[in-house]
């Protein structure tokens, strides 16, 4: 669809995003342009070949009044589409029921006359998934449906024998006597599996199938170290190893699936060793970017863990359903819609500051994924050697880390001709999730 988007109508720059600009798709030769001009409407079309192949299914769950609710859901994501290829304004949120009113102001206040091409791509990228949860929003019997869900619990499903063989690894690990070096050396191999677990990511593939993954992960990590490009793992293990009472971590989630079992056997891990007191997870109050984590995932996965014929998953199932219980896991409900909204996270201790005040509480944030990275550097094209606590723009509640392989064009941090090395590998390189960070700053004292 790039090639017939009319880039002269709408005066589209051939160019990339100037350095120290937020990122946008007004430049051709960005991932922004590719993203608002490609994917989003493929993932729009998908989602409506969806709803007319599944809708007998949907209206024998959700009721008969869903038969015609679906048909205008249908006609309103078409419309929803048409103007994003036709580089339309982006319109108020109707409704008054939940985050309504900030994101209407975000629209009026930051960006009254932008385009989704000419919108910072951040905000014009969460509006798109916004706007898409606010027509299903305005209908009687299709409040509570997730046009995504069907394909995260698919995803989920093919997770399964991958992270039994993860977990089997962590409980040999466990089963015997370890010295405080071989757990750190363990944790940093388990943030690692962690960080790769953020490639299963359905919003890179359109909302297609991920294949299964045929082997342990966690015993593949060193063939990915020419790929982590910026490694703080140590730095972090350093934080979490320091001894004080009560630590909570909190993890800013991104993806279910693989992603998230992956999220919750890195945590099981700080538990079992006494590293935290408690964890946090913090997961999207709405459906989001196809594969992100909602309140229901999250206990989804828990409940098929338990129900698996897998003595270990089963095992681990009911442990950490255990755990919720106990308090150790602890899933925020309801989630917070600061994480749905536009707004960069340098703004959050002004737009949501019992939000910020929660997290500033914490021993330790993991921000993970693409989406949370873009939001935490402002969607800002950095110099790429620009250090990360100055791309953070004073956002630093508490010690602070970032586990994101790279699925945008933007990134900090890097050693000087790093940037320039990969270029010549692959101009692609930033939009295909091979690569990744592991970045930390701690928190100053004053």
């Amino acid at each position: 669809m790039s090639d017939s988007f009319d880039v002269t109508r709408y005066n589209i720059a051939n160019e990339p995003t100037p350095v120290f600009q937020q990122l946008s798709a007004h430049y051709k030769k960005s991932y922004a342009f590719y993203t608002m001009s490609v994917r989003i409407p493929v993932i729009l079309t998908n989602i409506i070949d969806r709803l007319n192949r599944e809708k007998d299914e949907i209206v024998e769950k959700y009721g008969n009044l869903s038969r015609e609710e679906l048909k205008q859901c249908i006609g309103e994501i078409s419309k929803l589409k048409y103007e994003i290829q036709t580089n339309k304004q982006m319109t108020e949120l109707p409704g008054n029921d939940s985050d309504q009113f900030e994101w209407n102001k975000l629209l009026n206040e930051i960006a009254p006359n932008d385009t989704y091409f000419t919108a910072v791509w951040l905000y014009a990228e969460c509006y798109v998934y916004r706007k898409l949860r606010s027509i299903f929003e305005e209908t009687q019997s299709l409040k509570d449906f997730d046009h995504f869900e069907q394909s995260k619990q698919l995803e989920l499903s093919k997770s399964m024998d991958a992270i039994s063989r993860v977990i089997k690894s962590v409980n040999e690990f466990n089963s015997v006597y370890r010295t405080a070096s071989e757990v750190g050396e363990f944790f940093c191999k388990l943030l690692k599996q962690d960080l790769w677990g953020n490639r299963n990511d359905l919003s890179i593939t359109l909302g297609e199938e991920i294949k299964s993954i045929d082997c342990n992960p966690l015993q593949e990590i060193e063939k990915y170290n020419n790929d982590l490009l910026i490694d703080q793992t140590q730095d972090i293990w350093k934080c979490i190893s320091v001894e004080k009472e009560d630590k909570v971590v909190d993890i800013i989630s991104d993806n279910s699936g693989f992603e998230l079992l992956s999220d919750l056997v890195l945590c099981d891990f700080i538990i079992h060793h006494k590293l935290a007191k408690k964890i946090r997870f913090r997961v999207k109050a709405i459906p989001w970017f196809i594969s992100d984590v909602l309140p229901k995932d999250f206990h989804y996965t828990l409940t098929e863990l338990e129900k698996s014929q897998d003595p270990i998953l089963k095992e681990a199932g009911l442990k950490w359903n255990g755990y919720v219980k106990s308090g150790q896991f602890e899933l925020i409900e309801p989630a917070d819609h600061f994480f749905t909204s536009g707004y960069e996270f340098y703004k959050m201790e002004k737009i949501s500051p019992s939000l910020y005040q929660s997290i500033a509480e914490s021993h330790l944030a993991i921000f993970k994924g693409d989406l949370n990275y873009r939001k935490l550097l402002g969607d800002v094209n950095w110099d790429p050697t620009n250090d990360f606590r100055t791309a953070l723009n004073q956002f630093e509640p508490t010690n602070l880390c970032t586990l994101r392989t790279i699925k945008a064009d933007l990134v900090c941090g890097l050693k000087a001709g790093q940037f320039e090395e990969l270029w010549e590998k692959d101009e692609r390189w930033m939009s295909t999730g091979q690569y990744g960070v592991i970045q930390f700053i701690s928190k100053r004292t004053n």
